[in-house]
């Protein structure tokens, strides 16, 4: 039986209270000391909002056991200025090498139309640079998005190449949401330039159906995350399972009530929703019949996603069906290393 400890490669936390409200230190404390037995990595998708990043880096501090993928949240270039310069300070009062593994730079960036390829690689240029100053080689630099906004420039300014998405919101039904996704991964390493692919946020929701597609329900989540991560697992693909926990304050209107539940446990965190003691257990791994078609997806179930993964009409800095390129020189693909390695100098951080 696999054990939940190493189950999730990864899971979204955000210490948001019920009401969107800021979380205290010592709630986060225990928030992540409970999550350390579901996955060794938490994935913020913000940095300064409520100090997200920073209750999380000091709670590892008092607790080693964790590692961070950090997020740059930006709607325009304040946001993504503020969220860089916490993220200095952070480093100059903690060394992010004791505690980061990868600095996401955006949520759904290109496809929510808050920026532009050529606006994203600049910004992920100054990312890279300020990492290069500081001598933090082992922090990789990704984006999380959808996986038709990744063109030659992306693919080229990345360290490696992260798509997000969610098949509940395309109207996929979960019996074949995990063919799909792998579909749509199996296309972009066909232009990632021999980058490594890794799944960003992937889940399902356990209740909240809105509109006419049912399915949202806890038997359905837990059928598709079953499949979906034992199918990672065999294929030795990284992903980020969103969410740790349900987030009401992600509900905004009655057609979104999905929004709020994604998390895999109790509100309280102190069980998994997930129903059995042996939820966690992949012995029975699916099939990996991968290219199968798996669903006719129409246009308006794409652009009706409520927030998750908007699309842009607008196609002029997004090449779609590009030829594989020739491979290029990549940072060394070392990812386990560099796992233990940090882990390790969270005993004896510097730098503070």
């Amino acid at each position: 039986v696999t054990s939940a400890s190493t189950f999730f490669h990864a899971l979204t936390y955000n210490q948001s209270k019920d009401d969107g409200s800021c979380n205290t230190p010592d709630q986060v404390q225990k928030e992540l000391e409970i999550l350390k037995k579901y996955t060794g990595i938490v994935y913020s998708v913000g940095t300064a909002h409520c100090n997200q990043a920073e209750m999380i880096i000091e709670a590892i501090k008092k607790s080693p056991g964790l590692l961070m993928h950090l997020g740059i949240w930006f709607a325009n270039d304040i946001d993504f200025n503020n969220e860089l310069e916490a993220i200095k300070k952070l480093h100059s009062k903690y060394n992010l090498g004791n505690y980061v593994k990868t600095i996401v730079v955006g949520n759904y960036p290109i496809s929510s139309k808050v920026s532009t390829v050529k606006d994203l690689v600049k910004k992920i240029n100054t990312v890279e640079d300020f990492l290069a100053e500081e001598k933090l080689d082992e922090i990789e630099i990704t984006v999380s998005d959808d996986w038709e906004i990744y063109d030659k420039r992306l693919v080229k300014a990345v360290d490696y190449i992260t798509f997000s998405s969610f098949p509940y919101n395309l109207k996929v039904e979960n019996k074949n949401a995990t063919n799909y996704l792998f579909e749509k991964y199996n296309k972009l390493k066909e232009k990632s330039r021999g980058k490594r692919v890794v799944f960003g946020q992937i889940g399902w929701p356990t209740s909240g159906d809105a509109g006419l597609f049912k399915g949202a329900s806890l038997q359905n989540s837990q059928f598709f995350m079953n499949e979906f991560v034992c199918r990672a697992k065999s294929e030795g693909v990284d992903y980020t399972w969103f969410s740790a926990v349900d987030a009401p304050w992600m509900v905004t209107n009655e057609h979104v009530i999905y929004e709020g539940s994604y998390g895999v446990l109790e509100r309280d965190i102190l069980s998994p929703k997930y129903k059995g003691e042996d939820w966690d257990n992949c012995k029975n791994e699916p099939s990996k019949d991968v290219l199968k078609p798996t669903s006719n997806i129409t246009q308006e179930a794409i652009d009706d996603q409520s927030g998750f993964e908007p699309k842009t009409e607008e196609k002029s800095d997004v090449e779609k069906d590009i030829s594989p390129v020739e491979i290029v020189k990549d940072k060394p693909d070392n990812a386990q290393d560099k796992f233990e390695s940090v882990k390790e100098k969270q005993e004896t951080p510097s730098n503070e």
